[in-house]
């Protein structure tokens, strides 16, 4: 009997639910990798029945030529915690959304900046304008 690992990642992804599916043996020489799009949020019920079903309507990309070495999981529990942990810390889990609002804030400050500069600089000439005119009265007498 041939053994076989497959990994599903389910994630929200652009507006979807979206699982992903690796499979491959445990030598590593077949490696299919499918991607499922739920649409709306999927109910334990309809996820119980897919991966029940054998992932059917996935629609499976095969490449004979591609052979990657799976990385076998350390035994220790809490170390895989800590690995998830990390992989969740790198991505970010920032939406597309989120992103273009930081960008814009981002963008709107140094814009911003680039303006309280030029009004500081305004006042500032302003002010010695002033005092310079004041001067000259100063000078010219009654």
């Amino acid at each position: 009997m041939e053994s076989s690992r497959t990994n599903i990642l389910v994630l929200f992804e652009d507006g979807f639910w979206v699982a992903y599916i690796e499979n491959s043996d445990a030598n590593g020489d077949n490696y299919r990798v499918a991607r499922y799009v739920f649409g709306p949020e999927p109910s334990n019920a309809e996820l119980r029945e897919f991966f029940l079903s054998s992932f059917e309507g996935a629609l499976f990309w095969t490449e004979s030529s591609m052979k990657y070495p799976i990385k076998a999981f350390a035994a220790n529990p809490k170390r895989r915690i800590r690995e998830a942990a990390a992989a969740v810390s790198q991505a970010g889990g920032a939406t597309k959304a989120r992103e273009a609002i930081k960008l814009d804030r981002s963008l709107g400050k140094i814009r911003n900046a680039k303006e309280r500069r030029l009004r500081k600089n305004l006042q500032s000439r302003n002010a010695f304008d002033r005092k310079q005119d004041k001067k000259k009265q100063k000078h010219r007498g009654h």
